[in-house]
C-alpha cells in the first residue's frame, strides 16, 4: 500500500503505525489494506454492488489470502466480524453517490468507516468502551484535515 504524501503541517500517514504495538502491527496493516480495497472499489467511475463482499466475509478464506488472515484473526482475538463488514457500507454509499466529494458529502461515509476502525484500534489496545467515542470524534478530525489538505 501507498502512502501519499502529506502537507507539512500533518503528520505521514506512517506515524498512524504508533497507534498499535508491534505485535499488533501486521494486523492493523492487514485491516487498513482491507479498507484500501473497499475504497479503490468505491471510487470507480461505474457504481459497484457491494453484496458480494457483505457474503465474502462469512466465507471462509485461506490465510494466505487477505481477507482469511483477518478472519483468523478476529476469531482468534474474539473480535467481532462486524468491523469488517460496517466499513463495506460507507464505501457502498461512496460507490453510489457520484458527486463531488466534499466534506459536508461524505461526511455521513466517514463515520461508517471511521466508527469500525476505531473500534478495533480500541479492541486490540485492551481499552474499555468509553474510549472509543472521543477517539472515534479524534479520528475523523484527522481524516477530515487529510481530505481537506490533500487535492487527490
Amino acid at each position: 500500500m501507498q502512502y501519499h504524501n502529506t502537507p507539512d503541517n500533518l503528520p505521514s500517514l506512517s506515524h498512524y503505525l504508533n497507534l498499535v504495538s508491534k505485535e499488533d502491527r501486521e494486523f492493523f496493516i492487514a485491516y487498513i489494506k482491507w479498507f484500501y480495497l473497499l475504497s479503490k472499489r468505491g471510487l470507480k467511475i461505474k457504481k459497484t454492488s457491494f453484496k458480494y463482499l457483505y457474503k465474502a466475509v462469512t466465507r471462509e478464506w485461506s490465510k494466505n489470502r487477505l481477507l482469511g488472515y483477518l478472519q483468523q484473526e478476529f476469531i482468534k482475538r474474539n473480535m467481532s466480524l462486524s468491523l469488517l463488514i460496517e466499513p463495506i457500507e460507507g464505501f457502498d454509499w461512496l460507490a453510489k453517490n457520484r458527486y463531488k466529494l466534499t466534506i459536508a458529502t461524505t461526511g455521513a461515509m466517514m463515520l461508517q468507516v471511521i466508527a469500525p476502525l476505531s473500534r478495533f484500534l480500541s479492541v486490540v489496545n485492551g481499552q474499555k468502551p468509553t474510549f472509543y467515542q472521543p477517539f472515534s470524534n479524534l479520528i475523523f478530525i484527522y481524516a477530515s484535515l487529510y481530505i481537506s489538505n490533500i487535492p487527490e
